[in-house]
């Protein structure tokens, strides 16, 4: 079921993860997920190299650890 969460990075583990609610779901690379960017959410694809980055249809951008991101993903 696709729910409303928040993407947030944890750093013992290096790793994004989607919480909600009381639950933590981690992430890995290739997983897709909707991102809110600028009011409106873009489907995307979460990846991995020096850095962890997002890849949507028009850009790609680094994710900073210390920010928190809404997403719709299948939980």
């Amino acid at each position: 079921m696709i729910r409303q969460a928040r993407l947030r990075f944890h750093d013992d583990e290096d790793r994004w993860y989607v919480q909600w609610r009381n639950q933590s779901y981690p992430l890995s690379c290739g997983t897709s997920l909707t991102l809110r960017m600028v009011g409106r959410y873009v489907p995307c694809r979460l990846e991995l190299s020096h850095d962890w980055y997002i890849i949507t249809a028009e850009q790609r951008f680094v994710l900073h650890p210390k920010e928190t991101y809404d997403v719709k993903a299948d939980l």
